[in-house]
C-alpha cells in the first residue's frame, strides 16, 4: 500500500535518544533568538506521551483531523521517526494547553516531566519547522509554508485550532485560510479516486475538519465563507474505523458519583457526521443571513427574510430530533453520559438558532407570525440563550479541550440575556439577570486563563466555584427555594413561562461574582461592530468595559 502521503518520509523526523528517561528528541533550529529558559531539543518521554494521550482524549473527540488508526499501536503516545516534526510540535502546541495544569496536580510525576514547554513555544517551533522544510533543506525559508501537502495542511489547521484556542482569532482565521486554500490546491474537495483506502480517510478527515473550522471562524468574526459544501463531493469519513469503538477517557469523567458510565463509547465518527451536517446548515445561515447581500435583502424585504429564518430553523429543529433519536443524544439526566461533541454541537446549534433569530427581534411584527411554532424571535433566541446555560453547567467540566471554544455561545447567549433583560417582565428579569451574570462570569474566568498560557484544570475549579460565590444571599434577601432547573427549563413541552419562573433558580443573585477581568480585549473580534445585525454584541462589550448599566440600576461590573 505504501507510505500514507501524511506521514511521507520526505517530512521532518524526530529521532529517539538512547537515553531511557528523554525520548524524543527533536531536532531543532537555533534561532538567533531562542525562547527564554526553553529548550525543545529533548522532551521527557513522560512528557511527550502524556502530551500526545491528552490530545487523543480530549481534542481528537471532537477535531477528529487525524486519522488516529495509524498512531495506535502498543506505544503510539511516543513521538517516532514516521511521524513529522512539525506535526508533533502542533500536537504538543495544542494538547499543552490542556495539560499544564493538570500536571501540576498529578501525584508521582517527575519533576522533570513536569517542566513542559509552554503552548507558544511549541506553537512558534512548529512554524519555524514548516518553514525550515525538509532536513537536507535546514535554511529557514518562509515558502516553505506554503508548499502544499498533507502535513502541511494537518498542521496549519491545528495550530490555527490552538490560536482560536488563546483567543488569538485573527491569527487563527488567516492559519486555516491559508489551510484552506491548500486543501483546494491538494484536491482534498474533490473525490479521492485511487484504491486507498487510508489514504483517503486521511483526506477526508482533514477537509471535513477544514470545513466545519471554516463555519466556525465566520461565524464568530463576521467573516465570508471560504469553503461551501455545494463545492465538494469528497465523501464523509468512515464509521468504521477504531476510534469509532474506542471508550471514554477517564479524564473525561467527574469524580464522585457521576463517574459511573465508564464504559460509554465515544462514537467520535458518528459525532463527527453531526457535526458535518450541523455545520451545512450553519454555513446556510452565515451566507443566507449574514452575507453582505443578504442582509440587505432581509431588511428591503422583512416577510421574504422571515420566511426564510423559519425554513432555516425548521433545519436546526430536524436536526436537533435526528440527533435526540440516536446513541448521540444529550443526556441531561443525573449519569451525564453524553460524549464531548454532543455537548460542544448542542450548544453550537443553540447559538446558531439565536444567530438565526437575532437580526429580526426589533423589526419583527405579530401578524407575520407562523401559526405552530410560534415565530417570535425575541422569545426563540430567550429559550435557547437559557438551554446553553443549563448545558454548559452540567457538562462544561468535561469539556477539557473545548472550553475556549464556548466562548463565542456565552458571548452569544449574554448578549441576548443583556437585551432581554430589559424587555422582559420584573419576575422573569430576576433570572434572565442571574443567568447574564453567570455568562459573565465565565468569559471573565476564560479570559484570565489565556493570559497564563491556557491552564484549564484551575479554570474549571474557578468555573464552578460560581454556585458557591453566589449563594451566600444578602440579608435582606430572602433564599430562592432550589430545584433542578436542568430538568424543568429543558422537558418537551416546556413553556418559556416556566423557565423563567422564579421558582426553578437554583441560586440567588445576592451578588455578582466577586472579580471580573479587566481586560475583555479577547472578545474584540467577535462579530462586525460595523454592522446593525451585531450591534447586541457591541452594547455587551460596552457594558463589560464598564461603560453601560441596565435598567433599574443593575451594574454587573
Amino acid at each position: 500500500m505504501g507510505t500514507p502521503q501524511g506521514l511521507n518520509a520526505s517530512s521532518p523526523k524526530i529521532s529517539t535518544s538512547d537515553n531511557a528517561h528523554h525520548t524524543p528528541v527533536i531536532r531543532t533550529h537555533k534561532s538567533p533568538h531562542p525562547p527564554q529558559s526553553q529548550d525543545l531539543s529533548v522532551i521527557p518521554s513522560a512528557t511527550s506521551k502524556r502530551l500526545f494521550q491528552t490530545y487523543f482524549d480530549c481534542i481528537h473527540p471532537i477535531w477528529p483531523l487525524l486519522y488516529k488508526p495509524l498512531f495506535v499501536s502498543s506505544d503510539y503516545t511516543y513521538p517516532s521517526p514516521r511521524i513529522p516534526a512539525a506535526l508533533v510540535l502542533a500536537i504538543f502546541a495544542i494538547a499543552s494547553c490542556v495539560d499544564n495544569d493538570y500536571v501540576a496536580n498529578t501525584e508521582n510525576t517527575t519533576q522533570e516531566s513536569r517542566n513542559c514547554p509552554e503552548p507558544r513555544v511549541f506553537f512558534k517551533e512548529a512554524l519555524d519547522t514548516l518553514q525550515r522544510g525538509t532536513d537536507d533543506d535546514n535554511a529557514q525559508q518562509s515558502m516553505n509554508v506554503f508548499v502544499p501537502s498533507i502535513t502541511n495542511c494537518q498542521v496549519l489547521v491545528l495550530l490555527a485550532l490552538q490560536q482560536h484556542g488563546v483567543a488569538e482569532y485573527a491569527r487563527a482565521a488567516i492559519l486555516g485560510g491559508v489551510a484552506a486554500a491548500m486543501a483546494t490546491e491538494l484536491r482534498l474537495h474533490r473525490a479521492y479516486e485511487p484504491n486507498d483506502l487510508v489514504e483517503r480517510e486521511i483526506r477526508s478527515r482533514l477537509w471535513w475538519n477544514l470545513y466545519i473550522l471554516d463555519k466556525m471562524m465566520s461565524g464568530e468574526m463576521g467573516r465570508p465563507v471560504i469553503l461551501r459544501a455545494e463545492e465538494t463531493d469528497t465523501p464523509w469519513p468512515s464509521i468504521s474505523e477504531s476510534d469509532e469503538f474506542e471508550l471514554m477517557s477517564q479524564q473525561l469523567h467527574i469524580s464522585g458519583a457521576q463517574a459511573r458510565n465508564k464504559s460509554t463509547k465515544m462514537l467520535t465518527m458518528s459525532a463527527l457526521h453531526t457535526t458535518i451536517s450541523l455545520s451545512i446548515t450553519m454555513e446556510r445561515i452565515y451566507r443566507q443571513i449574514y452575507g453582505i447581500a443578504a442582509r440587505k435583502a432581509i431588511r428591503e424585504d422583512q416577510i421574504a427574510g422571515d420566511r426564510l429564518r423559519m425554513q432555516l430553523w425548521i433545519e436546526l429543529q430536524d436536526w436537533e430530533k435526528r440527533v435526540d433519536a440516536s446513541p448521540l443524544r444529550l443526556d441531561l439526566s443525573d449519569e451525564l453520559t453524553s460524549v464531548p461533541p454532543t455537548i460542544t454541537n448542542r450548544v453550537v446549534m443553540l447559538t446558531g438558532t439565536i444567530m438565526l433569530h437575532r437580526p429580526f427581534i426589533e423589526r419583527w411584527r405579530p401578524e407575520l407570525a407562523f401559526a405552530e411554532p410560534t415565530s417570535n424571535p425575541h422569545e426563540i433566541c430567550l429559550v435557547a440563550a437559557n438551554r446553553i446555560c443549563v448545558i454548559l453547567e452540567r457538562y462544561l467540566e468535561r469539556l477539557l479541550g473545548g472550553p475556549c471554544d464556548m466562548v463565542f455561545t456565552i458571548f452569544t447567549a449574554a448578549s441576548i440575556l443583556l437585551h432581554c433583560s430589559k424587555k422582559v417582565e420584573a419576575a422573569a428579569a430576576v433570572d434572565v439577570r442571574r443567568r447574564l451574570t453567570q455568562c459573565i462570569h465565565w468569559l471573565s474566568v476564560l479570559g484570565k486563563s489565556w493570559k497564563t498560557a491556557g491552564t484549564h484544570h484551575q479554570l474549571l475549579n474557578d468555573l464552578f466555584d460560581l454556585p458557591q460565590a453566589l449563594q451566600e444571599p444578602k440579608l435582606e434577601e430572602i433564599p430562592v427555594p432550589q430545584t433542578n432547573v436542568a430538568q424543568q427549563s429543558l422537558q418537551p413541552g416546556g413553556s418559556l413561562a416556566n423557565m423563567l419562573n422564579p421558582a426553578t433558580i437554583p441560586f440567588s443573585l445576592a451578588q455578582p461574582p466577586p472579580t471580573f477581568t479587566d481586560d475583555w480585549s479577547f472578545l474584540k473580534d467577535f462579530g462586525d461592530s460595523t454592522d446593525q445585525f451585531y450591534s447586541w454584541d457591541v452594547e455587551l462589550r460596552d457594558l463589560l468595559d464598564g461603560g453601560f448599566v441596565l435598567d433599574g440600576g443593575q451594574d454587573y461590573v
